[in-house]
């Protein structure tokens, strides 16, 4: 059964400064499979044509990139401004096509849209494990459309690194001062994000301090079977996005000053 989509003005207005709900998150899963819909079913007919498909990718390339010329970059515009941009987006996104040219530029508008609403509604309005549900939700409604197997929602696990029920809370900026004071309080932490529709654990296992690459962290994950080294920096760039698991066996999980 296909997803009832919601209306773009619905989706604009789930701005950083509003509170995402169930609601709100289903209506942003549905566009993101409804607009890679129209992305597939827009291209799928030229796939037998490569010569036309590259030539009238060439010259809509050349065209939207001279409209782009002189406006302010996504990030730079106001909520106003982004509800403007994806109204006319599902506009183009709506209407039939004639020629490749057509198609080409149909699909960039799909995908454009996907991508704005990604990365200047939903991720800027929700934590990470609301950005993880509009990607694996989106994804299993859109692999429905289009008649595919379910992707799987975990990858393989080598390791059982947190209990079977984690209990998790978003990581806070007063963490990241903490352990950027403190890195070695790092160790014996977990954390569960999402990359993509991939749901993926790891632990901090180990703290060192080195000559030449200063603090370093040893990581290993569910799946995969061999540990890995980051910067102190690089890991806290990647953990402020996940949620930290509370229940682990060491009590050092629970209170992240301790």
């Amino acid at each position: 059964m296909h997803p009832t989509y919601p209306t773009t003005s619905s989706i604009a207005s789930g701005s950083a400064k509003t509170q995402t709900t169930d609601a709100k998150l289903e209506e942003y899963a549905t566009a993101y499979a409804k607009y890679l819909k129209i992305v597939e079913d827009t291209t799928a007919p030229m796939r037998d044509f490569p010569t036309e498909l590259a030539s009238a990718h060439e010259r809509v390339s050349a065209k939207l990139l001279g409209d782009q010329r002189g406006q302010p970059p996504v990030h730079m515009r106001s909520e106003e401004r982004i509800r403007v941009d994806l109204e006319g987006l599902a506009g183009i996104s709506a209407e039939d096509p004639a020629t490749y040219d057509d198609r080409i530029r149909i699909a960039s508008a799909a995908l454009s849209y996907v991508k704005i609403m990604m990365d200047h509604v939903v991720a800027p309005s929700g934590s990470q494990r609301e950005l993880g549900y509009v990607l694996h939700r989106g994804n299993k409604l859109l692999r429905e459309a289009c008649n595919l197997p379910p992707l799987p929602t975990v990858p393989p696990r080598f390791f059982s690194l947190i209990p079977d029920t984690p209990v998790t809370r978003p990581v806070t900026d007063d963490d990241i001062t903490h352990w950027t004071a403190r890195p070695e309080m790092l160790v014996g932490k977990a954390f569960v994000y999402f990359d993509l529709h991939l749901r993926r654990v790891l632990l901090v296992v180990d703290y060192g301090f080195k000559k030449v690459n200063g603090h370093t962290l040893d990581v290993r994950y569910e799946d995969r079977k061999a540990d890995c080294s980051f910067a102190l920096m690089d890991l806290l760039c990647l953990v402020s996005r996940a949620e930290m698991v509370i229940n682990m066996p060491s009590s050092d999980n629970v209170d992240p000053t301790t």
